[in-house]
């Protein structure tokens, strides 16, 4: 009987330290969910801070001179926070060999990114590079989704370029 008692003891002890923990990991859980929610607030303000520091080079305003390669080094960091605005200019930069060589694959890479967040310009941008053959193999049903996607946004160039591809021959997209 001693023995039986001191095991529900111990057993009612280990359920309750079992709860007990149970209970700290459920507020750990919490915490982390509202510390990343504060840094995901804060990562979009500080990509945002970045991208305006960069257009303040870039354009060389608000007192910081003219400097295409200090643009693209704080386009690079709002970039890597996911800031599509910034993505597209940085691709724009490698696009045209703005404060760093020319480089049509990297351009792609950036174009891509704040394409598929939606943004529009680099949607267009991303179709020309596919109907170019610039950065990537040259496909026209690539450029025609990218180019889709950008004037169902209202983006005119590109619903332009979607026409034209459309009314040409041999193009490799059927005519509707």
């Amino acid at each position: 009987r001693e023995c039986s008692a001191v095991s529900k003891a111990e057993a009612r002890k280990a359920a309750e330290e079992a709860a007990a923990r149970k209970a700290a990991a459920r507020k750990a859980t919490i915490e982390l969910r509202e510390c990343s929610a504060v840094s995901k607030a804060e990562a979009r303000k500080a990509a945002e801070e970045a991208y305006k520091i960069a257009e303040d080079y870039y354009h060389g305003r608000n007192g910081k001179p003219k400097n295409e390669a200090e643009a693209v080094k704080w386009y690079r960091k709002a970039s890597d926070q996911g800031y599509a605005s910034a993505q597209y200019h940085l691709a724009i930069c490698y696009y045209n060999g703005q404060g760093v060589p020319q480089d049509y694959s990297e351009a792609v890479k950036w174009f891509r990114k704040a394409a598929e967040q939606g943004d529009a310009r680099s949607q267009y941008k991303l179709a020309i590079c596919y109907d170019n053959g610039q950065g990537v193999t040259q496909d026209c049903s690539e450029a025609v989704k990218w180019y889709s996607k950008a004037s169902d946004q209202g983006h005119g160039r590109s619903l332009t370029n979607l026409v034209a591809i459309y009314a040409e021959e041999n193009r490799g997209v059927t005519q509707n």
